[in-house]
C-alpha cells in the first residue's frame, strides 16, 4: 500500500507525543514534516519534545533489534517488528519551528496539565531522555541523522511541502493551536489549498469545553486562527470531483478547504486506563515503554484520575482508519463558526440549533439578525460526531506498542 504523505502541526504535549508515536510507527503514513507551535507549553519546549520523541524511537528500534520475542508466534512478531523498525528508520522528517504566540489573542499555555516542559517535567526528573545539544540542533548548529531542521518557519515549511508535492496529495494533521496553519493560509491561500484535507483536534461543539465552560484549549489558545481555518471551508462541496478541484488549482485559484474536525466531546470518549499502562506498556520494560509510562504517570497524578483522554492520537487514528477503510468514525457536514472576539466565549464553537422558521422566506428572517447568520457566510466542516472508542484504543496499542487488546478490554 502506498504511504500517504502528511504534515503534523503539533505542540507536544503529553497526548501529542502519543500521536507522534502512532504516526511515526504507521506503515501507511509518511511523515514529511513536523511543524511545531506554542500551546501546551512554549514553542522552544514543544520543539525540544519533538526531538525527544524521535530520539526515543531510535533507541527503541535499537532495542527491538536485540530483543527476545515474547512467547507465542515468533515469526509473526518478527515480521511486525521488522515492519515497525523499517518505518521508523525511514521517517527522517523535516522539523520546523513555528509561532510562539497567537495571531491576536493573549497567550495561554496548557502547562497546568502537561507540566512546564510539556512532558510532565520529564526533562527535570529524567534528564537522560533529553537529546544532547538539543538547543544547538534547533538552531541548526548541529545536525542529526534522524531529521532535518528547516531554515523556514513552520508556516513557510507547510507552504513549501504543499508547493513541492502534487496537488491534493498531502494531509495536514493539526494537533495544537491553528496559528501556523492560519499564517500559511493568510500568506498564500492558493498554495495552502493544495492540501488534500486538514484533520484537526479542536473545539467543543455539542459538549462542554475543557478550558472554559464553552471552549476547548486549541481553539481558546488562538480563536482567530481557528476562525481563519474553519472559515476557509466556505463553499466546500464534498461531492465535487478531485479532477475539478485540481483544475481550479491549475488555474491559480484557491479552493475551499476540506477540514475534518474532531471536537473534544468525541475525543474525550477514548480513554486510556492507568491499569493498561501498567499491564501493557510499563511491563514491556523497553526504552519507549518506560519513557511513555513516565510522562503518563504525571498525567494521571495531575488529574487524580485512573483514566486519561486520548485527544490528539484520535486525529492520527482517524486518518489511518480512513486509509484502511475502517468505519470507526461518524461524521456529518456542519456549519461551524468560531467566536474570536468574545470575553467569556473566546474560542467557542457555534452551530445553529434552531428549527427552521415556519414561514417560507428563511433568508429574510435570518437577515433580520443583522445578516450575521446566513447561508452566504456558511462554513462547511466535516464534523466528527461519534467514534468507536474501544476499537480506536485497540488500534492505538497495536500501532505504537505492537500489543493486542480486545476492543479496549483486556484480552
Amino acid at each position: 500500500m502506498e504511504r500517504i504523505p502528511i504534515i503534523i502541526d503539533t505542540d507536544p504535549g503529553i497526548d501529542d507525543a502519543l500521536a507522534l508515536l502512532l504516526a511515526l510507527s504507521s506503515p501507511v503514513l509518511e511523515v514529511k514534516a513536523i511543524t511545531t507551535v506554542f500551546g501546551n507549553t512554549g514553542v522552544d519546549l514543544t520543539s525540544r519534545n519533538t526531538l525527544t520523541v524521535l530520539h526515543i524511537l531510535e533507541t527503541e528500534v535499537n532495542h527491538i533489534k536485540n530483543a527476545k520475542p515474547p512467547e507465542g508466534d515468533d515469526k509473526k512478531w518478527e515480521k511486525e517488528m521488522d515492519t515497525m523498525t523499517t518505518v521508523i528508520a525511514k521517517a527522517k522528517p523535516i522539523i520546523a519551528i513555528g509561532a510562539d504566540k497567537p495571531l491576536e489573542a493573549r497567550s495561554s499555555h496548557g502547562t497546568y496539565y502537561h507540566g512546564q516542559d510539556g512532558l510532565g517535567e520529564i526533562h527535570t526528573t529524567h534528564p537522560f531522555y533529553t537529546p544532547p545539544n538539543w538547543e544547538s540542533i534547533l538552531k541548526g548548529e548541529t545536525t542529526s541523522h534522524l531529521y532535518t531542521i528547516s531554515s523556514r518557519s513552520s508556516a513557510d515549511e507547510i507552504l513549501y511541502q504543499l508547493q513541492t508535492a502534487p496537488p491534493l496529495t498531502v494531509t495536514i494533521i493539526a494537533l495544537g493551536p491553528l496559528t501556523n496553519l492560519a499564517l500559511a493560509y493568510k500568506k498564500d491561500p492558493e498554495t495552502f489549498s493544495r492540501a488534500d484535507r486538514i484533520i484537526l483536534l479542536g473545539g467543543a461543539v455539542y459538549g462542554q469545553g475543557n478550558t472554559t465552560p464553552v471552549a476547548e484549549f486549541n481553539f481558546f489558545a488562538d480563536p482567530h486562527a481557528a476562525n481563519v481555518i474553519i472559515g476557509a471551508t466556505k463553499g466546500y462541496d464534498p461531492n465535487e470531483s478531485m479532477d475539478h478541484r485540481r483544475k481550479e488549482l491549475e488555474d491559480g485559484n484557491a479552493i475551499p478547504l476540506h477540514v475534518i474536525m474532531i471536537p473534544i466531546e468525541v475525543s474525550s470518549k477514548i480513554l486510556l486506563p492507568k491499569s493498561y499502562v501498567t499491564d501493557y506498556v510499563k511491563r514491556r520494560q523497553s526504552p519507549l515503554s518506560l519513557f511513555v509510562s513516565t510522562f503518563l504517570e504525571h498525567a494521571y497524578t495531575s488529574t487524580s484520575s485512573r483514566v486519561i483522554q486520548l485527544h490528539d492520537p484520535a486525529v492520527v487514528a482517524m486518518l489511518i482508519d480512513i486509509i484502511m477503510g475502517r468505519s470507526h468514525w461518524k461524521t456529518e457536514f456542519t456549519d461551524v463558526r468560531v467566536e474570536s472576539e468574545g470575553y467569556y466565549t473566546r474560542g467557542m464553537c457555534v452551530v445553529d440549533r434552531r428549527p427552521e422558521p415556519i414561514f417560507a422566506d428563511v433568508e429574510t428572517f435570518r437577515q433580520a439578525s443583522f445578516g450575521i447568520w446566513t447561508k452566504q457566510f456558511a462554513n462547511n466542516v466535516e464534523l466528527c460526531v461519534g467514534c468507536e472508542p474501544g476499537k480506536v484504543l485497540k488500534d492505538f496499542f497495536k500501532g505504537v506498542f505492537n500489543v493486542d487488546i480486545e476492543d479496549g478490554l483486556e484480552k
